[in-house]
């Protein structure tokens, strides 16, 4: 008997500190994405796969930053958590060791995804049926079932981590810097709306920071 598909959210603590308020006060059931034993520094920081309750629901409606994803699964939050953890590093061109990799971040995981072949994506995804973000009103869904039609259900990653090759890793830097040109547009298009005495007191360095933390 096939499993009743469920919906997860993988919550960046990083980006939403308040979960830990949720943590406490509805005791959902979650669980941290990194292994354990994990530093105490590191857990303010660190995303969490939460099973989406009714709670968790109404919570993340309210929420105004870009918190993380929801996925959609048939396996068991055990399951999906394992599948998870494999890509929270990856290898990239340059580097001998791995980096991290914060594939929940809804502010570009549709434009990365963009960027895999349909391969690529169907194993990334594994038993994730439907991916979800919900970024500042504006609501983005998936099941990629084009994409992953004619594959296994069970295909799984070559090697111990995802490995990004030198075309891969451009077409990725690519998206960034569409995304930060679109940002300047906005800036310069702001900017000049703006009174002269505004316009002098507006710091482009601090407006840089506070674009990619948006």
């Amino acid at each position: 008997m096939v499993k009743p598909e469920t919906c997860y959210a993988v919550i960046d603590a990083a980006s939403e500190p308040d979960v830990f308020n949720l943590f406490a006060e509805h005791e959902p059931p979650a669980s941290c994405l990194y292994s354990e034993p994990i530093q105490p520094e590191i857990v303010s920081l660190a995303p969490y796969l939460v099973e989406v309750t009714e709670e968790v629901q109404r919570w993340l409606s309210t929420r105004e930053t870009p918190w993380g994803i929801y996925v959609y699964t048939h396996a068991t939050m055990r399951e999906l958590r394992q599948h998870l953890r494999k890509y929270l590093m990856v290898m990239i061109p340059g580097q001998e060791k791995p980096v991290f990799w914060r594939f929940y971040d809804p502010r570009n995981v549709w434009d990365v995804l963009g960027t895999f072949d349909n391969w690529r994506l169907h194993v990334f995804l594994g038993p994730i049926t439907k991916l979800k973000t919900l970024l500042w009103g504006e609501e983005t869904a998936s099941r990629f079932e084009r994409e992953r039609r004619g594959f296994p259900d069970n295909a799984k990653l070559g090697g111990k981590l995802m490995r990004f090759t030198p075309i891969q890793y451009d077409a990725v830097n690519l998206v960034f810097e569409r995304q930060f040109l679109d940002q300047l547009i906005y800036f310069f298009i702001h900017a000049k709306s703006m009174s002269y005495q505004s316009q002098m007191d507006f710091s482009l360095e601090d407006w840089v920071v506070s674009a990619f933390e948006r």
